[in-house]
């Protein structure tokens, strides 16, 4: 890797960015955080960092995504950062990733959404000195941040508008008997060279899964797995113990690939349970959502609805 390579263009995730920043406290007696090394992901940037802050680590929960310092109101981005930053370059309003290290402790402990969504929130409003208005999450960081949403209603100061991208709840993963024959079906009329290499990816997954304890997995691969299984307890505790209606405004992007035989039943699902709630069913798969050129169309429609919004408030204000 060259001074100036991308850490997260060679193949960089949060995971590998725990173990740098490890490496680099044991050699140099100063470490950066996640959020710093996604702003300077060169080690050339990382060391000039390192040479300004020496030993100090300044608190950095909050990652500006697209360099936007416009004074729109910030969209903020829950559970990932680096996950977010080619939607965030569509848009013209500040775009923060929200960073906070209880998300490292779902790898040694059972975590809890309500206690993660109060500690992105805490965050937030550490850094930014109020309330958030916009939230968006993907996966189980959409849970979070409908989680958090609800705790800010009830808090009296509810967000304008919650993005939920390919959110699940474990009761809509359950498979009737017909459904994997749907789902086959429907991915191979829709792309038939694709079926080949879904079948095999399925079968590795599901091989897999028959590992009670990812004994064979090793390295970054072991903590993935040990972090999806403890999302998806945290999940189903959260379905179990603290899922309610939700009164909020609400979108709810699906991904038509993903699963067709559920779809129907995550679009009934979410519509019984948030009071205003849009729902897009979008193209791409789980895994590329959030990649071009799927993520140009969420990219459209949820600018759409912000600039909505902002002409709406702008009426409210001119109509006082």
């Amino acid at each position: 890797m060259g001074v100036d390579d991308r850490f997260f263009d060679r193949g960089g995730s949060s995971i590998r960015a725990v173990r740098l920043i490890s490496r680099i406290e044991e050699e140099l007696q100063g470490a950066p955080t996640v959020a710093t090394i996604l702003t300077h992901q060169t080690p050339r940037a990382i060391a000039a960092w390192l040479r300004e802050h020496g030993q100090s680590t300044p608190s950095e929960s909050l990652v500006l995504l697209n360099g936007d310092h416009s004074k729109r109101t910030p969209l903020y981005c829950l559970l990932g950062l680096h996950l977010y930053e080619e939607m965030a370059r569509s848009f013209r309003r500040p775009v923060y990733g929200v960073y906070v290290e209880e998300d490292l402790e779902a790898m040694s402990r059972a975590v809890r959404t309500p206690d993660l969504a109060a500690a992105y929130l805490r965050a937030i409003e550490r850094q930014a000195g109020q309330p958030p208005k916009l939230l968006l999450g993907f996966s189980y960081g959409a849970l979070v941040a409908f989680e958090a949403a609800q705790q800010l209603t009830r808090r009296g100061t509810p967000p304008d508008l919650l993005v939920m991208l390919d959110p699940l709840l474990p009761s809509m993963l359950e498979e009737g008997p017909l459904d994997r024959a749907y789902n086959l079906a429907a991915r191979l009329l829709r792309d038939p060279a694709s079926i080949a290499p879904r079948l095999a990816r399925r079968v590795a997954a599901r091989v897999r899964a028959l590992d009670v304890v990812p004994t064979r997995a090793t390295g970054d691969d072991l903590v993935w797995q040990i972090r999806e299984r403890a999302y998806m307890r945290a999940s189903e505790d959260y379905e179990a113990n603290e899922l309610a209606p939700y009164p909020g405004r609400c979108q709810v992007y699906v991904a038509q690939d993903r699963s067709p035989a559920h779809t129907p039943r995550v679009v009934a699902g979410w519509r019984s349970l948030i009071r205003q709630c849009e729902i897009h069913v979008v193209p791409g798969d789980h895994g590329t959502l959030l990649q071009p050129p799927y993520v140009d169309e969420i990219a459209e429609r949820l600018g759409s609805a912000l600039r909505a919004r902002t002409s709406m408030r702008m009426l409210a204000v001119d109509g006082e």
